[in-house]
């Protein structure tokens, strides 16, 4: 019997020392597409009436895991980032780093504006968070 009720103890030593993973749900991916604009625009005179053209739309990935991939031509260096509300009037954070933008942007539900500044570009788009 006491050799029973050790080997139940050890058994239930294993069980609580063993770490547990819990799904947070988070890992889904997001494919957003991207309007690109220089961040230059505010020195550049506006283009005349009747000379504007489609932006272009650059497909983008936002996974809690994977962290941000976007698709260019060239390599992307992103310096911040930014989660503002569906209407572009307030603005919820600006980060310097992935992972906070990350697991900010992942703690809420809805429908929200990102915006990832690099040096040359600003690149923007509308994510629906379920």
């Amino acid at each position: 019997m006491k050799t029973y009720a050790i080997s139940i103890l050890l058994l239930l030593g294993l069980v609580f020392d063993m770490p547990m993973y819990a799904d947070n749900g988070c890992d889904e991916d997001y494919d957003i597409e991207l309007t690109e604009s220089d961040d230059d625009s505010r020195t550049r005179p506006a283009d005349p009436k009747g000379h504007r053209s489609a932006p272009m739309l650059t497909p983008c990935t936002i996974s809690y895991i994977n962290g941000v991939t976007i698709y260019s031509e060239e390599a992307v260096d992103i310096v911040s980032y930014e989660i503002w509300n569906v209407n572009g009037e307030t603005c919820h954070g600006v980060y310097p780093a992935e992972r906070q933008f990350i697991n900010a942007l992942f703690a809420n539900k809805g429908e929200y504006i990102v915006v990832f500044t690099t040096i040359e570009k600003k690149y923007t788009g509308y994510i629906w968070l379920d």
